[in-house]
């Protein structure tokens, strides 16, 4: 292999690893002003405190979305809600079987299954 082969080799790899760099450093930085963004929100929105639980059987059609919309008021965050339940059940994931019986907390509000105060 000749020296200018050689050259052009070690540019292109430098330019690559530059390349990645970049991107990398964008990516980066749109991340923690997403972070920052949320945590700000958490911060000038408290989330509702919970009265406790109720038992809830999963119907055939049922996600855990499907049960926060029903149980989760207007104002609080609905995904944090199911985080809230998966925990509550000791779950890693929102997979529930049809027929099971979790835990589903209810709010303060008083806010039942339709959503009504």
């Amino acid at each position: 292999m000749s020296w200018k082969e050689k050259k052009r080799r070690i540019i292109s790899v430098i330019c690559v690893i530059a390349i990645v760099a970049l991107v990398l450093i964008l990516c980066g930085s749109r991340t923690r002003g997403k972070t920052d963004e949320l945590m700000t929100l958490e911060r000038i929105d408290p989330y509702p405190a919970y009265a406790g639980y109720i038992d809830y059987t999963v119907k055939s059609s049922d996600t855990l979305l499907d049960i926060a919309v029903r149980y989760c008021p207007m104002n609080a965050d609905i995904y944090r809600y199911v985080r809230d339940v998966e925990r509550l059940n000791e779950r890693r994931s929102d997979t529930i079987y049809y027929g099971e019986t979790i835990k589903i907390p209810v709010f303060e509000t008083g806010a039942n299954e339709n959503g009504e105060e």
